[in-house]
């Protein structure tokens, strides 16, 4: 079969009378898979290849060194990344059943000391499996990873070049999708970067053992016209924004948190309170 089908595959196996998809549910009930590779924690860790795409050097040092410096995650946000890693499991187990080619599922890479795991080679394609809400997979359907703030086309590179001189993979490698929010797939395809693995994992290893205390790199933008100015949508995101930013303020609105940094005028919704600021999830993707 070819990967140009897999989405329609997917879909027509599902719709099987005798499908048995719900056995998936079972077994994994029963026997946790799942690779948690994604799923940040406290604890003192080095460099990964899921990292390598990371474009702020002061939250990668801080992940390294000073791991206890992050908020964390509440309840709801590891339970989101829990069920993000079982649809993604539950995408390549229904691709598999319906025909497809699916092999080396959380294969381990290694270059210089940075260790890895890839999600799957699919028909002879690497592919990385991702769940989006309806405003993120919009931007994998147009076929564009736009400014690529979380670094998904180094990552992916990276990914390739570690595995193309021992494993036999297509040149062009894909991004799985699925809205979460509405179940929808799309597959985008990708042509790897021509990255130097080897010599970028060095200077990046070198660059991160000269810092010493790093100052926050990614600053404030202007929230509106208020003369407010807000966390920039990556340090949205990222768990050591109250150590970057601790004059940080956070309000809500309709459910969806804002940082504000400096507050000229007060916003006329709740204000989040200290002491469960480092709680708030992060709902967007």
């Amino acid at each position: 079969m070819k990967i140009e089908t897999l989405i329609e595959d997917i879909y027509a196996e599902l719709q099987k009378p005798d499908s048995d998809y719900h056995h998936y549910m079972e077994a994994r009930a029963k026997d946790s898979v799942v690779i948690q590779d994604e799923v940040p924690t406290r604890e003192r860790s080095g460099l990964r290849f899921s990292k390598l795409g990371e474009t702020c050097l002061t939250k990668l040092w801080l992940e390294i060194n000073e791991p206890d410096s992050s908020s964390g995650f509440d309840g709801q946000t590891i339970l989101k990344f829990q069920y993000g890693h079982l649809i993604e499991d539950y995408l390549l187990w229904l691709a598999e059943k319906a025909g497809h080619s699916v092999t080396h599922r959380q294969a381990e890479v290694s270059v210089l000391g940075v260790k890895g795991h890839i999600d799957a080679i699919i028909d002879g394609h690497l592919v990385d499996v991702k769940t989006a809400s309806g405003y993120g997979f919009t931007k994998f359907e147009s076929g564009s990873l736009g400014d690529d703030p979380f670094g998904y086309a180094i990552q992916l590179s990276s990914y390739y070049q570690a595995l193309r001189d021992s494993v036999p993979i297509s040149p062009i490698c894909y991004f799985l999708v699925v809205n979460k929010e509405n179940g929808s797939i799309c597959l985008m395809k990708f042509l790897p970067h021509d990255i130097l693995l080897e010599k970028y994992i060095d200077g990046l290893q070198k660059e991160l053992a000269r810092m010493d205390n790093p100052k926050p790199q990614i600053k404030p933008v202007e929230d509106g016209k208020s003369g407010n100015m807000k966390l920039d949508t990556k340090c949205r995101y990222c768990n050591f924004k109250f150590r970057c930013y601790p004059e940080t303020r956070v309000f809500d609105y309709s459910g969806s948190p804002r940082f504000l940094t400096t507050v000229s005028r007060i916003p006329n919704v709740p204000e989040i309170t200290t002491k469960v600021r480092e709680k708030v999830s992060i709902n967007e993707d």
